[in-house]
């Protein structure tokens, strides 16, 4: 029995039939029991073999706690190591471009990093021929490509080899399960959950499981909440939704209070045409501390500075204690010290990557100028302000953080929030603008999408009162709460925690127009 009273919405998806040519998909907003329905469905089910594909391996092993025994949970890396995967088990690891430059002869660190995002591009795909699509968008001559796309042929064949030292990566032998064609069956039903966030194999496997036949498919997550777009990952909840034959919503969200649920339906509404209304199910929470969550990494770093000179116990979400609790390498600091050498003229000490792209200090200054990076632009903006001691005070910083239980201010990039939740929240000033947004709409295509999922992944994170830092932002939230009858809470704290610059006073909002297109076959463009 379901340890819980199932609302109507929960009850409906309940009865979805476990029979093969069923699709089923489960439009959960955030906080709305996606997991406890799912629960609710192998219960009701008992005689049905259910295959659970989960999005990591945290959602697995909640999953193997909470779901009756009639359901298998794995993620779809699990499901692929047993059929090409284990031979590798000596030899799995990460891709380096260090193995490239060792294996070949490769001189140039930016080279091999092509090389690997090549690679990269090639596995999370559903492409079969590793031929040259992969290299066209490489802004080099046609001798150059052709070099490179023939170095990560020859190193896929290395990561194949099981005599040979280059690794083969989790990615990698996803792509051989994948190029097998595979068909999943012995099982009724296959639960595909955070579907929103899926790569594009993932997606392939779930079309030809529900396509052959052999057992139904529900699809469960949340499309408004698909923010990983630059991982390559495919919106499943779009890209299936007409081939649905048991469509169903969950609006209910016990996390959050009407008024956090009268803002996400509002930005939903206007900037996405969403036609369900948001209920908020939360009764609130009081929370002293506030969890700041921001757009870009350099915000956040600047705060986090900020507050280690106030004598605050500092956490960053997303760290582990078996690094410290050091926010590094999870907050890319290295980033940091990239464009302060940059901004120096020390080009030699950037890093081999992205930054090496930037000839002076001119060119990165340009980038400022025009906007076109909220990231290098907080990361300019940091550098400006501390100049050479930034360094020490970096050093200060990743010393310094503490476990989450013990922090008096937490920090969080709106990516690293998703799927976690705070008492209060504030949400920083670095958003893009409204204004801009609305402008960019169809410039950006995609990028413009998972711009408003940021914005309501950020907005739906606290049980609590959401302070809200950006002025512009601030006031269409203000109109969202009016228009759906709730009023701003008291005391909501919208300010930062130490001193950082303010929004403008009030920006004008033009309405958008219509909802874009989901294109999750779109290959990311390379950065060299």
């Amino acid at each position: 029995m379901p340890r819980f009273q199932p609302t109507d919405e929960q009850e409906l998806i309940a009865s979805i039939p476990m029979t093969p040519g069923v699709m089923g998909l489960v439009q959960g907003y955030a906080g709305a029991a996606k997991t406890s329905t799912m629960e609710l469905v192998a219960e009701r089910n008992p005689r049905s073999r259910i295959l659970y594909l989960a999005y990591n391996k945290a959602m697995v092993e909640e999953a193997r706690r909470r779901l009756p025994s009639n359901v298998r949970p794995v993620t779809v890396h699990g499901v692929a190591f047993g059929v090409t995967g284990k031979q590798y088990s000596h030899k799995l690891g990460n891709l380096r471009a260090t193995h490239i430059m060792d294996a070949f002869g490769i001189g140039r660190p930016s080279d091999a990093k092509l090389v690997v995002e090549i690679l990269n591009q090639y596995f999370n795909g559903i492409e079969t021929d590793l031929d040259h699509s992969f290299v066209n968008d490489i802004p080099a001559d046609t001798l150059t490509r052709r070099r490179l796309l023939d170095v990560a042929r020859k190193t896929w064949q290395k990561m194949q080899d099981t005599t040979s030292p280059i690794p083969m990566a989790h990615d990698g032998y996803l792509k051989l399960w994948h190029l097998s064609k595979p068909i999943i069956s012995g099982y009724n039903m296959v639960i595909l959950d955070e579907a929103q966030d899926s790569n594009p194999i993932t997606l392939s496997l779930a079309r030809r499981t529900f396509e052959d036949g052999r057992a139904g498919l529900i699809l469960a997550g949340d499309a408004h909440q698909s923010i990983y777009g630059f991982r390559l990952a495919s919106n499943a909840m779009a890209a299936m939704e007409g081939f649905a034959t048991h469509p169903y919503v969950l609006t209910k969200s016990w996390r959050y209070t009407p008024e956090t649920a009268a803002m996400a339906t509002g930005l939903l509404t206007e900037w996405k045409g969403i036609k369900n209304v948001i209920k908020g199910m939360g009764s609130g929470c009081e929370a002293e501390d506030a969890t700041y969550i921001a757009r870009t990494n350099g915000w956040l770093i600047e705060q986090g500075l900020s507050s280690l000179r106030a004598g605050k116990r500092i956490h960053f979400a997303g760290t582990v204690e078996a690094d410290n609790w050091n926010p590094a390498r999870t907050y890319k600091f290295d980033a940091v010290r990239d464009v302060l050498s940059i901004r120096q003229g020390r080009l030699g000490a950037v890093n081999p990557g992205y930054y090496q792209r930037f000839k002076s200090s001119y060119e990165l200054e340009e980038i400022v100028k025009s906007e076109a990076d909220p990231e290098i632009t907080q990361l300019w903006k940091l550098v400006e302000r501390h100049g050479g001691n930034l360094e020490t005070q970096l050093a200060q910083l990743e010393r310094a953080c503490c476990a989450p239980d013990k922090a008096e201010c937490t920090f969080s990039s709106a990516h690293r929030s998703k799927g976690l939740e705070w008492g209060r929240t504030v949400i920083a000033d670095d958003f893009p603008k409204m204004e801009k947004l609305a402008e960019q709409r169809a410039k950006l295509g995609d990028a413009w999408e998972q711009e408003i999922n940021l914005m309501y992944v950020a907005l739906t994170r606290s049980k609590g009162a959401t302070g809200i830092m950006q002025a512009d932002m601030a006031l269409l939230m203000e109109r969202y709460r009016k228009e759906f009858g709730v009023t701003r809470a008291e005391g909501v704290e919208e300010s930062a925690p130490a001193r950082h610059e303010a929004a403008p006073a009030s920006v004008e909002v033009r309405r958008p127009v219509s909802n874009p297109a989901a294109n999750p076959g779109v290959r990311r463009k390379f950065k060299v």
